[in-house]
């Protein structure tokens, strides 16, 4: 066999240096925290404290009333549950009374540690209005700092439409240490409706992956013609 002639084993191995260079994304070990204020009323939420519907790592859940909303299937995940590039998601069902009103949800994480001198991090939003308006905003804090929202990291506007969807690319962000991520949903009723909501902030895929990927594809084919050849 001709030694160039790319191998099953040698793809493998290809493969998994991908897979490496994923696995080095930015990691935290730190608690996941979700924060609910409505009308006056704060339920704070640490991951497997108090009101976390969910055991496991890394993930909290939430049912109930806060103030003038009753959210359902409200939850949010962090690194320790999420699937690379995932690093922080929000997501939920929230309806509000009679006379409407306007909750807040926050879920921040700290103490993510990056995996080089920059991160590039994207900010997705998306989810349906019934009624009224909600507003998207990310933060980083790169001081790393438990309770700090840091500064803006992204900010999605205000969404009135009954379907939303927005991505925000940020730069290349210099990061000395550890840091920490959050997003935040605001949603304002002025009568009685619902709004679902999802917010999440990844880490920016290089675009040398894709070049890898597309390698690997140009030497699957190679080998495959000339195995038939």
């Amino acid at each position: 066999m001709n030694s160039k002639t790319p191998t099953l084993k040698s793809l493998a191995a290809a493969a998994a240096l991908i897979a490496g260079i994923g696995a080095a994304t930015d990691q935290a070990h730190a608690s996941l925290v979700l924060t609910l204020e409505s009308a006056g009323t704060t339920v704070t939420i640490v991951d497997n404290g108090v009101g976390d519907m969910d055991a496991g790592v890394g993930m909290i859940a939430f049912m109930g009333v806060v103030g003038d909303f009753t959210t359902n299937m409200t939850g949010g995940y962090g690194i320790g549950y999420a699937p690379w590039p995932t690093l922080l998601n929000l997501a939920g069902f929230s309806m509000s009374g009679s006379g409407g009103g306007t909750l807040t949800l926050t879920l921040e994480e700290d103490n993510y540690t990056p995996s080089g001198p920059t991160s590039r991090f994207v900010s997705t939003i998306g989810g349906t209005i019934g009624t009224g308006t909600v507003s998207n905003q990310s933060f980083l804090d790169a001081s790393g700092t438990a309770g700090v929202l840091g500064s803006l990291l992204a900010d999605h506007g205000t969404d009135a439409t009954m379907s939303y969807s927005d991505d925000i690319i940020s730069s290349d962000i210099p990061l000395a240490g550890p840091y920490g991520l959050a997003v935040q949903v605001t949603i304002v009723h002025t009568i009685a409706g619902a709004t679902q909501y999802t917010s999440q902030i990844r880490i920016a895929e290089p675009a040398t992956l894709g070049l890898f990927g597309l390698a690997l594809a140009g030497f699957g084919l190679l080998a495959r013609r000339r195995l038939l050849h």
